[in-house]
């Protein structure tokens, strides 16, 4: 009898611990939606319901990511001084392009003359920094190869952290790893419910156990 009582215990216990879990699961699974949506989620919410490890996650890992914002503003020298002189190109040649618009062509032709020339010392900047210091390239949009750019806006590198539609790096280089707090939230939810699931999965096969054990104590009863 000792023995059932316990079996049973441990019955009761883990059906409370999966109607909890179910529960939480549930919430969790609402929260996530609302994230995904881009809905906010207050952080009294997500403590009540994340467990405390998933609740301790985001608050590291969102320290983290302003650490990086703040590492990123601290760009090399030589990357301040490549967007200067991308931005001085960049606006020449725009004008050039405005001047052409309005039909002005001789004047166009000298500033698209004055922009391929400022493009050109642009690329000539960017080869002698990468050059003699190869790390440097973590810092731009796409690969460094002097064969495939060209002397427009859009055909030569950006800076990874440019704010330009022609950006095709924000998740390479140095801003590999950056998150928005919505991001971090969600990743935090999404690996909460998977340890909620794989401890479903335990749950499942400890009652599986304990059944085949009430069952043996059963037979083994009536056969006394």
């Amino acid at each position: 009898m000792g023995i059932q009582r316990w079996i049973l215990e441990i019955f009761r216990s883990s059906l409370e611990m999966k109607r909890d879990d179910e529960t939480r699961a549930k919430k969790l699974g609402g929260i996530l939606d609302r994230l995904k949506q881009g809905k906010n989620v207050q952080n009294r919410d997500l403590q009540t319901w994340l467990s405390a490890e998933a609740f301790e996650q985001i608050e590291t890992e969102w320290t983290s990511q302003k650490t990086l914002r703040a590492d990123l503003e601290k760009k090399p020298a030589a990357i301040v001084e490549y967007e200067r002189r991308l931005k001085r190109a960049t606006f020449t040649y725009h004008r050039a392009d405005s001047f052409s618009l309005r039909g002005k062509a001789a004047t166009a032709k000298r500033m698209f003359d004055a922009a391929d020339a400022l493009f050109e010392r642009l690329l000539e900047h960017l080869r002698e920094i990468v050059e003699a210091d190869p790390g440097l390239i973590i810092w731009f949009d796409r690969e460094i190869d002097f064969d495939k750019f060209g002397l427009t806006p859009g055909s030569v590198p950006l800076c990874v952290t440019s704010k330009s539609l022609l950006n095709g790096g924000r998740g390479s280089g140095v801003m590999i790893g950056k998150q928005r707090k919505l991001e971090v939230k969600i990743a935090a939810v999404e690996e909460d419910l998977a340890r909620l699931e794989r401890s479903k999965g335990a749950e499942n096969d400890i009652a599986a156990r304990l059944a085949r054990s009430r069952n043996m104590i059963a037979r083994l009863r009536d056969g006394d």
